[in-house]
């Protein structure tokens, strides 16, 4: 399809808001295709600028490089064309030079030709060297030369900052790093701390600077908040590609606290992200720790092998593996990576960091990561429970099988009263200590619901995972099955309290697989629409138009139209969302033949019949087919008058404005826009109606009136 130059600013703006990763990367990729081949240099240079940004901060730094390069030369021919994005420019010099460390095969050459091109520039426009000296800092420290790096240091903190300098937050949190490399812990803490106590407006902090300080707590006694820095952290990092350095740190922090299982359960879930690493560095880093942990973990339990789920990826297949092959593998592929890092440095400096991380010995003996967690008995070996297959077969059946019917009980959270914590926290210690597992997973149950109910949710979060990683491994007992289901459901909850929708949606779809073998069509579609809905909430829309297909064929098969209806139209939005006009136009047309067998007899039935029409005009307009999206949206706003909802009349009026000013209807377009004005809500969002309405008046040649609008 073909899209207007308006149409594709709009969709840049679209990406500005998405949160970074491959949907933003997406969008941004498919802007600078179509402004390139409609030869409009504002907009590639500006979506290129985007780019660079959805790279490095999305996990694929490699790739910003070329968008960096590309912008950098266009400036430079023409800044004057390009002078309001000279700021930007100059800031992305940072992300460049930390990215360039990262790859053995970016000779540091260039890099400090980078930071002297940096340099010659900042002065050029009056800009302090603050953040000049911070990342001249950084690249000494990487390779070792310590002296450099504390004159780098003093430098970096007598500049004055500017508006080029890293945020507060994160520029603080740089120099906690560097006194934590100096030993100085007690000094790293009260640096760090200052970040804390404060207000914090940036995607990359709290979180960083709590990763900086787990150490430091632990060294200096601190254990409390050693455990708090992880969980917050941990939490913040766990969703993203681009933390993968941070996340491996997490694991470190728990194998050298007494945390082996939890380690390995962290190991399994990333693993397959050093597939899909933003760089050899990322990969070095995990490797290192991850062999550690392995091999902590197989060291506790040394008469039963321990072994790891590893998922597929090329030619590998998915499938377990040991624990100490997996950690000999890894160990050698982060030792020969930190050659290659030594090699392009002249020191050895990365190779004594992995030797250390390959041998690192333990800080404290054990750390509890829970109220209620326990450390397994020193005079038997511990089980280490990791996150189970979903590809692998079910485990064999106990003595006493439980019937292969369908669980009875819910698999939401439970919504009765909350038991006092402190009741509960003392009769799981009791149930732990006869060695009554099964009971303290009940009351770890009841527990993580009294704290979810209370909104102490990371509490919630960390003892409903050890209660589910007891139900993983003991599924196969009588009852087994109905409690695992009851202790996803209740994660499920907690992680989508928590703003964790990946991990809430990979409890839902678990459910619903279960759901399914167990023949309970309607539940397992119930549940695909709950994924559905938190992922479009959260912009994942491709993978959300996933699950709402998976709904709407449930529904079909359990002879549900009207709700199938709802998840057909869902689905083609959430792909609009995701700019994929072709698939869906596809989902439009099972829509509509689901709609072809629904009457309006009922509230339910006219609202689903009224939505299909407004989402089937939005995506025949962005397929390009515009007669067809004003059929629709016309449809739409006929249809609203059967219902008394304000709002989404003036969305069906809104569509159609926006459709008749892509038909160079300018005149209609106002009138419609007025009638939406006419009829939303006090308290809505007015600014999308009166941008509309500018773009009306100036096609008509009202200048005054359009400024008036604003």
């Amino acid at each position: 399809m073909s899209y207007s130059e308006a149409e594709l600013w709009q969709l840049l703006h679209q990406a500005t808001h998405l949160p970074y990763g491959p949907g933003q990367i997406a969008l941004v990729e498919q802007v600078i295709t179509r402004a390139d081949a409609l030869g409009l240099p504002e907009l590639s240079f500006a979506a290129r600028m985007r780019g660079t940004e959805a790279y490095y901060f999305g996990g694929e730094p490699v790739r910003a490089f070329p968008t960096f390069a590309w912008c950098l030369a266009e400036y430079d021919r023409d800044p004057q064309r390009y002078a309001e994005h000279e700021r930007t420019l100059l800031w992305h010099f940072k992300h460049m030079v930390s990215a360039m460390t990262e790859f053995p095969e970016i000779s540091l050459e260039r890099t400090y030709a980078v930071l002297d091109d940096m340099q010659r520039r900042w002065t050029e426009t009056g800009h302090s060297l603050q953040a000049v000296y911070a990342y001249r800092h950084e690249v000494a420290v990487h390779i070792g030369d310590l002296a450099a790096a504390q004159e780098y240091y003093l430098q970096w903190c007598a500049a004055p900052r500017d508006d080029l300098s890293d945020c507060a937050a994160c520029d603080t949190a740089s120099k906690a790093d560097w006194l934590v490399l100096c030993g100085q812990d007690e000094e790293a803490v009260a640096v760090g701390e200052s970040v804390l106590s404060g207000q914090v407006d940036c995607t990359a902090q709290p979180q960083g600077v709590l990763t900086t300080l787990m150490f430091p707590y632990l060294r200096t006694g601190r254990l409390d908040q050693a455990r708090d820095a992880h969980r917050r952290a941990y939490r913040r990092q766990r969703s993203h590609l681009a933390d993968l350095a941070a996340i491996a740190h997490h694991i470190e922090f728990c194998a050298r606290t007494g945390n082996e299982a939890r380690a390995v359960e962290m190991v399994e879930r990333h693993l397959g992200w050093l597939d899909l690493a933003p760089s050899p560095w990322d990969v070095m880093v995990f490797a290192a720790v991850a062999a550690l942990a392995l091999r902590r973990a197989q060291d506790r339990q040394p008469r039963d092998e321990l072994t790891v789920h590893r998922p597929a990826h090329g030619d590998r297949p998915a499938g377990p593996v040991a624990a100490l092959d997996l950690a000999a593998e890894l160990a050698d592929q982060a030792t020969d990576l930190a050659a290659r890092f030594d090699q392009r440095n002249g020191t050895s400096r990365v190779g004594e960091l992995v030797r250390d991380w390959l041998v690192a010995e333990p800080l404290v003996e054990y750390l509890p990561l829970s109220p209620t967690a326990r450390r397994p008995s020193p005079s038997r070996p511990s089980t280490v429970v990791v996150a189970a297959d979903p590809t692998a077969p079910p485990p064999p059946a106990a003595a006493s099988p439980e019937p292969a019917a369908p669980p009875s009980a819910p698999v939401e959270a439970a919504t009765t009263a909350p038991d006092e914590p402190l009741d509960l926290i003392e009769r799981i210690g009791e149930a732990t200590a006869r060695g009554d597992q099964a009971t303290a997973a009940d009351l770890r149950h009841r527990l993580a619901s009294a704290y979810l109910q209370t909104n102490r949710l990371l509490d919630a979060a960390e003892v409903a995972e050890e209660e589910l990683a007891y139900r993983l491994a003991n599924q196969a007992s009588p009852g087994g099955v109905r409690h695992l289901l009851l202790a996803r459901g209740l994660l499920a909850t907690i992680y989508e309290r928590l703003g964790q929708p990946t991990e809430a949606v990979e409890q839902i779809d678990a459910l619903v697989d279960e759901a399914g073998r167990f023949g309970l069509r309607l539940r397992a579609a119930e549940l695909a629409q709950r994924a559905g809905e938190i992922l479009y909430d959260a912009d994942e829309h491709e993978e959300a138009a996933a699950r709402f297909r998976v709904a709407a064929d449930a529904y079909a098969e359990s002879d549900q139209p009207v709700r199938e209806l709802h998840n057909r139209w869902r689905q083609a939005d959430a792909l609009r969302r995701a700019a994929r006009a072709a698939e869906a136009v596809t989902a439009l047309d099972a829509a509509d033949r689901v709609a072809a067998r629904v009457t309006g007899d009922d509230p339910d039935a006219r609202w689903e019949l009224a939505s299909l029409d407004l989402s089937a005009a939005r995506v025949l307009r962005a397929a390009g087919r515009l007669a067809d999206a004003e059929q629709r949206a016309e449809r739409a706003v006929r249809a609203s008058t059967t219902f008394d909802h304000p709002e989404f009349t003036a969305q069906a009026y809104h569509v159609l404005s926006a459709i008749l000013l892509d038909l160079d209807r300018p005149a209609e377009a106002e009138a419609a826009i007025q009638q939406a004005l006419a009829v939303l809500p006090d308290g809505a969002a007015r600014e999308p109606y009166l941008e509309v309405l500018e773009i009306a008046r100036q096609a008509q040649s009202r200048p005054d009136q359009a400024e008036e609008t604003r």
